[in-house]
């Protein structure tokens, strides 16, 4: 058999373990950084990034933010694999709390205070380069000095019910990359968004902290259950299809998921799950989740025809000073069309 064709259909591996002790997440770490081959990656590094889940002010105990007891796991396995690498924790602003604030309310401080090489970063207070990604939704991108001189990323997120994306994960874990404070308006495009932030900060390795799970309404205002696993792989959307699997969703029936999947970004499917593990975490209902979507719908079209209106707006302003046929001569039917779609269908990131 074709060697290529068995690399093309080999299963994408996820590495799930029960843990409960600290002794057990550092077992668990060692042994799936092994097995999913990243060790010599790891020691190749020069800086590493880690990006932890800190949305809002509740503690880890709740289940919304990531315990930096599994952060501090993992920089110290680091430190043994690759002791000169510079590591930091990455975090930027956000609607509830600024990533400094977030930082010392979870008690991030004592990482820098302990480990020399680590530091703290305010995604939002950092200098950014634009790029243009021309991705599904955004345009481009600005992206701050540590993203983008690092060469190891890990996304370190917990294990919760989203309310109208019905898991938040380790794509979603990348929403946070965003600098800005409007993230809210992105959130009617938010498969489109996650599938264009992963593809530019795609992670070498994925930690969901399922020790203490949350459900209901998630991500911030659900329930804390204790389920006690941690689910790590190196492909984002197989990692989020086992954790949306063992929660008792189908990943086909997560949009962000499926759209990420469809779009060629990951694996959905074809995935070996080191241990297979089931529960079931409630979320919204049905009723309310469907609104939740027609809701995220309507404001998708608003936004279009926002921009239209911009877009109508910007022409007149252009005609007023320069003639239309005098532009029309000069430009291409192709560059015309891909302004307008850019216009009204993207928008800066």
């Amino acid at each position: 058999m074709d060697t290529n064709l068995q690399k093309a259909t080999a299963p994408t591996r996820v590495i799930s373990r029960r843990v409960i002790s600290i002794k057990d997440i550092e077992d668990a770490l060692q042994f799936s950084i092994a097995q999913l081959a990243e060790l010599e990656k790891l020691k190749a590094c020069q800086n590493i990034v880690i990006k932890p889940n800190l949305c809002c002010r509740k503690p880890s105990q709740s289940g919304a933010t990531t315990d930096v007891a599994l952060v501090r796991s993992v920089v110290e396995l680091i430190r043994e694999i690759n002791p000169l690498a510079e590591i930091s924790v990455v975090e930027s602003n956000n609607f509830a709390i600024k990533a400094d604030k977030a930082f010392e309310l979870h008690g991030y401080n004592e990482l820098t205070n302990k480990y020399p090489n680590v530091k703290l970063v305010n995604l939002s207070k950092e200098r950014k380069y634009y790029v243009e990604i021309d991705g599904h939704f955004l345009a481009n991108l600005l992206i701050p000095k540590t993203l983008l001189k690092m060469d190891y990323f890990i996304s370190l997120t917990t294990l919760k019910t989203h309310a109208f994306e019905r898991i938040s994960g380790v794509l979603k874990n990348q929403f946070g990359c965003i600098t800005g404070t409007y993230r809210k308006k992105l959130h009617p495009f938010l498969s489109e968004v996650l599938t264009d932030l992963n593809s530019v900060y795609k992670p070498n390795l994925c930690i969901i902290d399922g020790r203490i799970a949350m459900e209901g309404f998630g991500p911030v205002d659900g329930t804390p259950v204790h389920i006690g696993l941690l689910i790590i792989g190196n492909d984002p959307v197989a990692t989020d299809a086992v954790a949306a699997q063992m929660m008792g969703f189908n990943p086909e029936s997560v949009p962000h998921l499926k759209y990420a999947a469809k779009h060629g970004f990951g694996d959905i499917k074809n995935i070996a799950v080191s241990e297979n593990v089931s529960f079931k975490l409630k979320s919204v209902s049905i009723i309310k989740y469907m609104g939740f979507r027609l809701f995220l719908k309507f404001l998708r079209y608003i936004e279009y025809l926002r921009n239209m209106q911009i877009l109508v707006r910007k022409t007149r302003n252009a005609s007023s000073t320069v003639s239309l046929s005098y532009v029309w001569r000069r430009l291409t039917i192709n560059f015309v069309l891909k302004t307008v779609k850019n216009l009204i269908f993207k928008r800066d990131g």
